[in-house]
């Protein structure tokens, strides 16, 4: 069978037989006042709220999710969602097994139930830190990163076939970042608040054409220094990252919603559906009417 440890995976994450993998990632929308329970989770579980609001129930606590926190619930966890009647949560999730033996194929499935034969799959194990916990974005560099890799977990990992060499190596860069966001490791300084300003008002404007002197002018900086700060916090030019967060909003509006690929570019900043629908397919390898997939549980 063929080994798909990754290269560099630092000896902390794995052992010599196995190591970290995303097993699922997925967006969920849930419906208004939708409770679900999951009585028997086997995997290290990560969920933040993208828009909309609830709780999550686990192991005696009770947290209320709503965008700008992340939680992380423990290997094996009875879970329990509700969500609010009027404006529902709609949310991101990441499993992750922190050990998946090498050499043996990753099944895409956790169980959620007592009785699942998967749970008693030696290939797997879980780790020793317990208890759920919450984490504010904006007071967590790491757990900033951990939803940006999530995020592109989902989007990669949601299309079929799934890759497993790009799982383990997201399992490795995911528990990485969760380690520093438990206080494990050095934090990253916090972007400046004009990166946020800016990031802040492309997000709330991305349905409408956007200039670079338009967005550094809300920055209150030039564009050099824009593109500079652009470059260091978010490893693309300033343009580049406008285009990546159009597809990214309009991946999500495909997956999320009952909108048709002319309404998604629209809510985007692309009049030109057929241009718009050549981008997205540049970005994700399929057109944007093929690119919805049915959900699955939390």
């Amino acid at each position: 069978m063929t080994d798909t440890r990754p290269e560099h995976t630092p000896r902390e994450l794995r052992d010599d037989d196995g190591g970290p993998v995303v097993a699922i990632a997925n967006w969920y929308r849930f419906r208004p006042g939708e409770r679900i329970v999951n009585p028997d989770v086997q995997s290290v579980f990560f969920i933040w709220a993208v828009d909309g609001e609830g709780t999550v129930s686990c192991q005696g606590k009770r947290f209320d999710l709503s965008p700008g926190t992340l939680l992380r619930l423990p290997w094996r966890h009875r879970v329990e969602y509700t969500a609010d009647r009027h404006h529902p949560f709609h949310v991101g999730t990441v499993h992750v097994v922190p050990w998946h033996a090498f050499g043996v194929t990753v099944v895409p499935h956790v169980p959620h139930d007592a009785g699942d034969p998967l749970g008693e799959d030696s290939h797997r194990r879980g780790d020793a830190i317990q208890g759920p916990a919450a984490f504010r974005l904006n007071q967590n560099a790491p757990a900033r990163s951990l939803v940006e890799l999530g995020s592109y977990a989902v989007e990669t990992l949601i299309m079929a076939p799934f890759d497993e060499t790009v799982a383990r190596a997201l399992g490795v860069l995911i528990l990485r970042e969760d380690e520093r966001m438990r206080g494990g490791g050095s934090v990253l300084p916090s972007p400046p608040s004009r990166l946020g300003t800016m990031v802040d008002y492309i997000a709330e404007n991305l349905d409408r054409p956007l200039t670079l002197t338009e967005i550094v002018r809300i920055g209150d900086c030039s564009i050099a220094t824009a593109e500079r700060l652009f470059r260091e916090h978010k490893g693309s030019s300033l343009g580049a990252w406008v285009r990546a967060e159009r597809m990214r909003a309009a991946a999500l509006l495909l997956r999320t919603t009952g909108l048709n690929v002319r309404e998604v570019a629209s809510r985007v900043g692309y009049e030109d559906p057929l241009y718009f629908s050549r981008v997205f397919r540049n970005v994700y390898d399929v057109p944007p009417s093929r690119y919805a997939t049915p959900t699955i549980r939390p």
